[in-house]
C-alpha cells in the first residue's frame, strides 16, 4: 500500500489527467464563450504547487533555489508586462491578462522540469513509460468517442478534419506524436501482454493522425517516427553487429507503414483535402496595389494600402509595425509568397519589427507575443521565444531544455557504440518538438503538450546520466 501513497505518484496522475483536463477546458470554453479562463487554468497546476511545496518545507537547498530562481523569473515578467502595456496599440491581439498568462505559463515549464528532476535524482520515476502509454491511450479514447457521438470539433473552421473536444488540431498532434516517438521501443520491446494492446493503440493512433485529423504534421508525423525507429533499429544492429529480429518489432512495422500509406493513396485523408482547399482558394485572392494575385492575407492587403494611402495613426498602429507590415509586403511580392503561408509571412515581419523598433531593452525582455495583429501573432514559437518574450527570455524558458538536447548530442557522438533505441527515440523526441514548435506551433504553448516534453528530457537525462 505504501508504494500507491508515494508522494511522487502525483507526477503520474498529472500525466493521466491530462486528457480529462484538455477536453474539459474545452467543453467550458464551447458553452462560456465569453469565458476568460477555463476552471483547468486553475486546477492544472494544483498537483504541481503541492509537490513545490512539499520541497520547498523538506529540502533547504531547494528552498534556496525556489527563492532565487522565484525572484528572477518575476523581474523578468515584470519588466516583460510594463515594456508589452507601453507596446499596446489598437490592432493588438490581446491585453495585458492575457501576455501575462504566457509568462506564467511559460515559468510553469520551468517549475515542472524541476519537479520531475527532483524526484528522479535517484531514478525514482519508474514507471514514467507505463504512465505515458496509459496517457495515450486515454487522449485516443476521448477522440473516438466524440467523433462516434458526433461531438467532435472540426480542426479547421472550413469544417475539415476532427481534432476531439480539444482546443487546437496542432497541438493535439505534437502530443501524440512526441508520445509516439517516446513509447516505440516501450512497445515493442515488452511482452506480449503489452505488445498486442500497444499494436492496437498504435493502429487507432495511426488512423486518427492520418486519415481523420488534418494536419500535415499529423499525416506525415506518423509514418516519419516510424520509419525514424526502423532505421535506428538498423542502424545500432550495424553498429553493434547483431541481428535484426525483424519478426518481433519490425515486421508489425513495415505492416502498418505499408497499409497506411496504401489506404492514404487509395483512400486519401482530411490533410490532403485540406491542402486541396488551399490550393483552391490561393488564386481568388487579388491585390488591387498591384492588379495580381495577392501573395500576402486579404487583412494585410488592407492594412498596406492604408498605410500606403495614410489612412493610419500611431495609436492604431505603430511606427514601427507600419514598416515591418510594408517590407513584409514588398519581401512577399518579390519572392512570390504563397498567400497562405502565413508563418513565412510572420517571420519575416516580425525580424523587420525587431529592426524598426530600435530598442536594446525590446531584444533583451521581448516585444510582446499579443502586441500585434491576430494574423501577425508568431506561431513559430521557437523563434517567438527570441523575439517576443526576448533574449533574456529565450535563456530563461529554452535554455535549461537546450542545455540537455546539447549534452545528449555530444554524449551519442562520444559514445556511439553504448546507446540503444531509447536513447535514439528520446533524443528525437526532443529534436522534434523543437520543429513542430517552428511547423504547427502550440507545442510549447500546450501545458499537455509541455509535460510530455519535460519527461521526454528526463528520460533522455537519466539514460546514461548524460547530465550530472
Amino acid at each position: 500500500m505504501k508504494k500507491y501513497l508515494k508522494i511522487e505518484n502525483l507526477l503520474y496522475l498529472m500525466l493521466i489527467l491530462s486528457p480529462f483536463f484538455d477536453s474539459f477546458s474545452f467543453i467550458y470554453r464551447s458553452i462560456y464563450k465569453d469565458a476568460s479562463i477555463s476552471p483547468i487554468t486553475i486546477i492544472r497546476p494544483i498537483i504541481p504547487i503541492i509537490l513545490a511545496l512539499y520541497m520547498f518545507i523538506k529540502d533547504k537547498s531547494t528552498r534556496k533555489v525556489f527563492i532565487i530562481g522565484g525572484i528572477i523569473y518575476f523581474i523578468y515578467g515584470v519588466i516583460h508586462i510594463y515594456l508589452y502595456n507601453r507596446l499596446l496599440t489598437g490592432i493588438s491581439y490581446g491585453g495585458i491578462l492575457h501576455e501575462a498568462q504566457y509568462i506564467i505559463n511559460y515559468t510553469y515549464m520551468i517549475l515542472v522540469l524541476y519537479i520531475f528532476l527532483y524526484f528522479n535524482k535517484n531514478k525514482t520515476l519508474d514507471k514514467l513509460k507505463p504512465t505515458l502509454l496509459i496517457m495515450l491511450g486515454f487522449y485516443l479514447l476521448l477522440i473516438y468517442l466524440s467523433i462516434i457521438t458526433n461531438t467532435s470539433s472540426t480542426t479547421y473552421i472550413e469544417g475539415i478534419g476532427y481534432k476531439g473536444w480539444n482546443l487546437s488540431g496542432n497541438s493535439l498532434g505534437s502530443i501524440l506524436i512526441l508520445l509516439e516517438c517516446i513509447l516505440l521501443p516501450y512497445m515493442f520491446n515488452k511482452s506480449k501482454r503489452i505488445l498486442i494492446p500497444s499494436i492496437i493503440i498504435l493502429m487507432l493512433l495511426g488512423i486518427f493522425l492520418t486519415f481523420l485529423l488534418g494536419t500535415r504534421v499529423g499525416l506525415f508525423g506518423f509514418y516519419l517516427v516510424l520509419i525514424v525507429y526502423f532505421i535506428g533499429n538498423i542502424f545500432l544492429s550495424f553498429i553493434k553487429k547483431k541481428n535484426i529480429n525483424l519478426k518481433k518489432y519490425l515486421l508489425p512495422i513495415l505492416i502498418i507503414l505499408a497499409i497506411g500509406i496504401s489506404l492514404v493513396l487509395i483512400v486519401g485523408s482530411s490533410t490532403i483535402s485540406r491542402r486541396k482547399h488551399l490550393q483552391d482558394i490561393e488564386n481568388n485572392l487579388f491585390d488591387p496595389n498591384t492588379g495580381k494575385t495577392s501573395h500576402v492575407t486579404g487583412d494585410t492587403v488592407k492594412f498596406v494600402t492604408d498605410i500606403i494611402n495614410n489612412r493610419v495613426d500611431d495609436e492604431f498602429m505603430s511606427e514601427a509595425q507600419q514598416n515591418a507590415y510594408l517590407s513584409m509586403y514588398k519581401f512577399a511580392n518579390k519572392h512570390e509568397i504563397l498567400n497562405n503561408n502565413q508563418r513565412v509571412q510572420q517571420i519575416v515581419y516580425h525580424l523587420n519589427l525587431v529592426k524598426y523598433q530600435k530598442n536594446v531593452l525590446l531584444i533583451l525582455f521581448g516585444n510582446g507575443y499579443e502586441s500585434n495583429y491576430g494574423e501577425m501573432t508568431l506561431e513559430m514559437e521557437f523563434i517567438a521565444l527570441l523575439l517576443n518574450f526576448g533574449i533574456i527570455g529565450f535563456i530563461l524558458y529554452m535554455i535549461p531544455f537546450l542545455i540537455i538536447d546539447i549534452k545528449a548530442i555530444k554524449y551519442l557522438f562520444k559514445n556511439i557504440k553504448k546507446i540503444d533505441i531509447e536513447f535514439i527515440m528520446y533524443l528525437v523526441t526532443v529534436l522534434f518538438a523543437i520543429v513542430f514548435s517552428l511547423l504547427a506551433g502550440y507545442t510549447f504553448f500546450n501545458a499537455s503538450s509541455m509535460s510530455i516534453i519535460v519527461v521526454a528530457h528526463l528520460l533522455l537525462r537519466s539514460k546514461y546520466n548524460i547530465l550530472k
